[in-house]
């Protein structure tokens, strides 16, 4: 019992795609015309400018999950930022490569595994409440 939306039949979805969804793109296509032309005009913005999409989807979405984890190993042992960020990225590298190769080998498993492993993990934020 879902809503269908068709354009011009006045229905939730069809307003929510009016106004939501196709401002949306137009903006997101500005955007890229925009910065492809400051390109090959070469013209840079200044750095305020630059970062303020990033500044904004902090402010709106928050941090992204693992953003800091390159930090982890400095702050735990005597690794400088850079052998941190090598370690990290490695490591990201090892086991996302890994489980890539079990999503091509065994699907139904991995599957599984992306369960069981998302459910501990997201549900480790509820722990300190029990």
């Amino acid at each position: 019992m879902g809503v269908t939306a068709v354009p011009g039949d006045g229905t939730a979805g069809a307003v929510f795609d009016r106004v939501a969804t196709r401002p949306a793109w137009a903006v997101c296509g500005a955007v890229v015309l925009l910065s492809g032309a400051a390109a090959l005009f070469g013209l840079s913005p200044s750095p305020t400018l630059r970062y303020l999409p990033l500044a904004a989807s902090v402010v709106v979405l928050g941090v992204p999950h693992g953003a800091v984890d390159y930090l982890v190993p400095a702050r735990l042992g005597d690794h400088s930022l850079a052998a941190s960020m090598a370690l990290v990225g490695v490591l990201y590298l090892l086991v996302g490569g890994a489980y890539a190769a079990l999503w091509f080998l065994a699907p139904l498993p991995a599957a599984f595994l992306f369960i069981a492993v998302t459910w501990f993990h997201w549900g480790q934020g509820d722990v300190h409440t029990l």
